[in-house]
């Protein structure tokens, strides 16, 4: 007899292809799932590794030991370490170098002197570190300031004899230390050593700052902080020269030749730049106007309160109240020349709608020059000019006019118009302005 329940395949009778049971399908995804489960398992619990190098190394807890211990720390900054980071390879791709940081911790320091302390590493959750190095020596006690003058030593040098050196200045005079107290107490001294080779001129150098003890041993401390580690010098080369001392004349009328001079002092000695020193064969310290001499024969004398020196000149030692006393004498001739007040002699630049006339016909002029050339002019080769052109007002009156001496005409003939001269002019309407 058949079993017809086993052996029968149930067909609809509107789909005659028979329906496939859907445990294949599960049983498909439940292997999917696992092999993807293992394989994700595998890759998240790989391990790798990341290098970062130059972190630097903070301090942390600096604050709480000033205020619990009143100590700073005065060495183990400005470090830098390596850090090696471990971790999970999906963790570890995310990983940068911001995320990594490192410090020490201060805290357990409650005594002065060094500190061994362990560097350690700041990062992401699940992540370990290896850091080198493994631990920084830090320096924690009373800081101490001292300010120590800079001396500046000369260690070779080649120059003429006669040249000499200013006193050196200094960039930074002075350099402030800063450290534990005995050891600041060793320092007698800040040195700049200086090779300054050939000298010619003024200069500038510059030169690395050393502390020594009073033996003038070095002092070299890591403890030690210093705001300054190198300064300029400069100097200024120059030169000793004593020189007579002179008088110039305004107009160059007059040269040495024609006056007798007495000047005290004599001379005087100054100092400055050796190019300028050398150049320098007398020191002017007066200008003479030698149309205002006195006559020839009569001195006249000034007195010098300051003396005016070139740029990169000074005198060796103050002037003080010492002034210099002069004495002008000319020795050339003088004469005089009666001169007409009228053409050709004169020449009137007139006021407008005034006429003119002259107290007086001729007037007198003063001629200094050399005993040949005097006698060689004439007077009517003296040429002046009056300029009215100034007055404007129509009234009659007497008024007291320059007279303006020609002297380039008579620099021509050897000679100069010594004095100042005047004349009465009388300034009246002229006929036209009356008429109308």
């Amino acid at each position: 007899m058949i079993n017809e329940k086993e052996n029968t395949t149930i067909i609809d009778s509107q789909n005659p292809k028979p329906k496939k049971r859907p445990f294949l399908y599960l049983i498909f995804a439940v292997v999917s799932a696992v092999i993807l489960w293992f394989y994700v398992a595998g890759v998240d619990t790989e391990m790798s590794e990341k290098k970062f190098t130059s972190i630097p190394v903070t301090l942390r807890g600096e604050d709480a030991m000033l205020e619990n211990h009143g100590f700073a720390v005065l060495y183990g900054k400005n470090i830098t370490a390596d850090i090696t980071v471990t971790g999970k390879r999906a963790l570890m791709t995310q990983l940068r170098q911001a995320d990594v940081s490192a410090y020490v911790d201060l805290g357990s320091i409650d005594t002065a002197g060094e500190h061994k302390l362990t560097v350690m590493a700041d990062l992401p959750d699940g992540m370990s570190a290896v850091c080198y190095p493994q631990s920084i020596t830090v320096y924690a006690d009373q800081s101490t300031a001292r300010a120590i003058p800079v001396e500046v030593q000369i260690v070779r040098m080649t120059k003429n004899d006669d040249l000499e050196l200013s006193e050196p200045l200094l960039s930074y005079p002075v350099v402030n230390v800063t450290g534990p107290a005995h050891l600041l107490d060793s320092i007698a001294k800040a040195v700049v050593s200086l090779d300054l080779g050939t000298v010619t001129t003024s200069f500038e150098t510059m030169g690395s700052i050393v502390l020594e003890d009073s033996r003038g041993d070095p002092i070299e401390s890591d403890y030690i902080r210093s705001d300054v580690k190198e300064i300029t010098v400069a100097y200024s080369v120059f030169k000793r020269k004593t020189v007579p001392l002179s008088v110039g004349f305004v107009h160059g009328f007059l040269d040495k030749s024609g006056v007798k001079l007495e000047i005290k002092p004599e001379s005087v000695t100054l100092r400055g730049d050796p190019d300028k020193i050398d150049a320098l064969e007398e020191l002017v310290v007066l200008q003479v106007d030698e149309t205002a001499l006195a006559d020839s024969g009569t001195s006249t004398t000034f007195s010098v309160d300051s003396i005016s020196l070139p740029e990169g000149i000074a005198l060796e030692s103050a002037f003080g109240a010492q002034s210099v006393e002069i004495s002008v004498k000319p020795t050339n001739t003088s004469k005089r020349f009666s001169v007409a007040l009228a053409e050709p002699s004169l020449e009137v630049i007139p006021a407008e709608g005034m006429e003119y006339s002259f107290s007086q016909e001729t007037v007198d002029i003063t001629v200094r020059g050399d005993a040949k050339a005097l006698k060689e002019l004439d007077a009517g080769e003296i040429r002046l000019k009056v300029d009215l052109s100034v007055y404007e007002s129509p009234n009659d009156r007497i008024e007291k006019v320059a007279l303006i001496v020609d002297q380039d005409a008579l620099r021509l003939k050897d000679c100069y118009a010594v004095g100042e001269y005047s004349v009465n002019v009388m300034l009246s309407s002229s006929a036209a302005t009356d008429e109308s």
